[in-house]
C-alpha cells in the first residue's frame, strides 16, 4: 500500500465553482505518483482593462456558456461564466486546453465565439485507473476524520511528493479507505462553448513573472 500523508487542511465541504479550467490536471497518472497529500486550493479569478488582440501573455476576460453532449447526443448546459463572475486567464500560460486557446487567438474585446472541443482536444478520455482507494487515516486531523470535509461528492486538493497538484473527487467511503476519482470532471466529454470576449489587456511584469493573473478576483499572495 502506498504511503499517503496530509500537508494542510482545505475548507470543509469544499466544492469548486467552475468545472472548466480550474486546477485539475487530467494528464497526471495517479498510479505512478503514489505519495499524495492535501493542499490548499489555488485562488479563483477576475480582472479587466485595456483593449488589445488576444495573443500570448495577454490577460483575457471572457464570459461563456459551456454545454456537454449527453448519452442521447443532446447538449446539456453545465456551467456559465457571466459578467459578474467572468473567467480571467493569462493567455499562453493558463494551463487550459491548447485548442481552447487556439479558438480564441486573435480575437478582441466584443468578439463572440462558438466552438466545440472533443475529449482528445481537451481533458482526454475517462481513465478508470485514475480512480484510486486511499487509506482513511490520510484524512485524519489530530487523530480524527473531519466528516464535513470527507463526504461523497466533495473535491479535495491533493499533491504528490514530487509537487504535482491535482483535484480528486470523493466517490465512496469505505471502512478503511476513501475512493477518489482523479479524472477531470469533463474527461471523456465533448464540450461546446458559446461566449464573448469581455476584455483583453497587457499582462504586468509581475503577472508574467508569476505566470498568473493578479488583481481583483485574481491570484492573491
Amino acid at each position: 500500500m502506498p504511503k499517503f500523508y496530509i500537508a494542510t487542511t482545505p475548507p470543509a465541504g469544499l466544492q469548486y465553482d467552475r468545472l472548466f479550467g480550474g486546477s485539475f490536471l487530467a494528464a497526471i497518472s495517479v498510479t505512478s505518483q503514489p505519495n499524495l497529500f492535501l493542499t490548499h486550493p489555488p485562488d479563483a479569478r477576475v480582472p479587466s482593462s485595456i483593449m488589445a488582440q488576444i495573443s500570448p501573455n495577454k490577460v483575457v476576460t471572457i464570459t461563456y456558456d459551456l454545454s456537454v453532449t449527453d448519452e442521447n447526443q443532446e447538449k446539456v448546459l453545465v456551467e456559465s461564466a457571466e459578467e459578474d463572475a467572468p473567467m480571467v486567464f493569462l493567455f499562453g500560460q493558463s494551463g487550459l486546453p491548447e485548442e481552447f486557446e487556439n479558438q480564441l487567438n486573435g480575437k478582441q474585446a466584443g468578439d463572440t465565439f462558438n466552438f466545440s472541443l472533443t475529449p482528445e482536444q481537451a481533458y482526454g478520455d475517462y481513465d478508470q485507473q485514475a480512480v484510486v482507494d486511499i487509506p482513511k487515516n490520510v484524512f485524519e486531523i489530530d487523530g480524527k476524520i473531519d466528516d464535513e470535509m470527507v463526504q461523497v461528492g466533495n473535491f479535495l486538493p491533493m499533491a504528490d511528493n514530487q509537487g504535482h497538484h491535482m483535484q480528486g473527487k470523493i466517490v465512496d467511503i469505505g471502512a478503511d479507505t476513501v475512493k477518489m476519482d482523479f479524472n477531470h470532471p469533463l474527461a471523456g466529454m465533448v464540450m461546446h462553448f458559446d461566449g464573448k470576449v469581455a476584455d483583453v489587456r497587457e499582462a504586468t511584469r509581475e503577472e508574467l513573472d508569476h505566470g498568473h493573473v493578479h488583481g481583483e478576483g485574481g491570484h492573491h499572495h
